[in-house]
């Protein structure tokens, strides 16, 4: 049992629609997630329940409102989930850190915001193509040690530690 709540920004590498529900399993954390997922059932009520923060990717303003929605949340203190890879990555892996939306982790740095990531393997691949779980089918999560803005000298190092994270535990599970 968890006596506190969450802080801070939780990123995490991002395989499929099953991501969010497995991290939402462990903790309570309001993910970025695309508004259209609000409408799948089970899926969408846990969202909400959550107090998940839509965005809808195709406008601009809520895109806008989304990042603000965000800055806001971590200076109050809460927690969000955000998966830096923008959409789900087909390759297997973690994208390369080049190939990462990494902003709200600069943020963090500037602004002395924890960081956690998290590690997922196996979600890519729950589901078979009919949409049905695969039975006994294998998952794996990963929680780092939270990261101190202030044990890096620049928003670039800390940011780009915080990827490594996710790939370096991601190879290991």
């Amino acid at each position: 049992i968890q006596n506190e709540s969450p802080k801070g920004l939780y990123i995490a590498n991002h395989q499929s629609m099953m991501d969010i529900p497995l991290v939402l399993n462990k903790f309570c954390i309001p993910p970025i997630m695309k508004s259209e997922i609000l409408k799948i059932p089970f899926f969408g009520l846990a969202c909400k329940i959550s107090t998940a923060i839509p965005v809808d990717r195709k406008d601009k303003n809520s895109r806008v409102n989304v990042v603000r929605e965000c800055q806001r949340r971590l200076l109050d203190g809460q927690a969000v989930q955000f998966y830096p890879e923008g959409t789900r990555s087909r390759l297997g892996r973690p994208k390369d850190y080049k190939d990462v939306k990494l902003k709200l982790v600069e943020y963090a740095f500037n602004n002395n915001v924890p960081v956690t990531t998290i590690s997922i393997k196996g979600t890519d691949t729950i589901l078979n193509k009919y949409g049905f779980i695969n039975p006994f089918h294998e998952i794996k999560i990963c929680l780092s040690d939270t990261l101190d803005p202030k044990d890096f000298e620049s928003s670039e190092e800390f940011s780009k530690y915080c990827w490594e994270q996710v790939e370096s535990n991601f190879k290991l599970l």
